[in-house]
């Protein structure tokens, strides 16, 4: 009888034990997703343009708040072909797309948008996130993001800007500018 009772006991604790490691591995695991995310990838119509992907994502019940912002320079050239003599003009503007409140949900450690083909992959080695989508003219792509730092935008968006000067300056044109 005494042994029953210790086998009983035994039982009991590993079974308690069982218990708590399966609640508590499960606590935190679907905050890994939120927070404020940057990643960098290409768009325009042949991707020759340097895009910034600005997501922040929030818990929100059972599923997630997804915001997403896309930045880039778009550049083009207005040049007047039809005069021989017409000055090279270029007008180079920032532009922001932004999608909102878009609903997302976790399964199997991706967080699906609903209604697209756009998913996040969480990389538990290094803390990062792995946006994956398809567009019409770029096919399927692969963004690395990561925590995002303060004034890491500006400063992408100031990079852009003084590359994207510089190469039009050295062949005379005029720029116009947008921001």
């Amino acid at each position: 009888m005494k042994n029953m009772h210790k086998i009983g006991r035994l039982l009991a604790v590993c079974l308690i034990a069982v218990l708590a490691v399966v609640t508590l591995g499960g606590c935190g695991q679907s905050e890994k997703f939120a927070g404020h995310w940057i990643g960098y990838g290409k768009t325009g119509i042949y991707g020759n343009k340097d895009m910034a992907y600005d997501i922040t994502i929030e818990k929100n019940g059972k599923g997630y708040i997804i915001n997403e912002t896309n930045n880039y320079w778009d550049d083009l050239d207005t040049t007047n072909t039809f005069f021989k003599n017409s000055p090279k003009k270029v007008q180079m503007k920032w532009v922001t797309q932004k999608n909102e409140n878009l609903v997302g949900t976790v399964k199997d450690n991706n967080l699906a948008i609903n209604g697209s083909n756009w998913f996040f992959t969480y990389k538990e080695n290094d803390g990062t996130l792995q946006l994956t989508l398809e567009s019409f003219n770029l096919g399927r792509q692969t963004i690395q993001l990561h925590k995002a730092k303060d004034g890491e935008l500006d400063e992408f968006k100031n990079k852009g800007k003084e590359e994207l000067v510089n190469k039009y300056k050295s062949q005379d044109y005029n720029i116009e500018l947008q921001e």
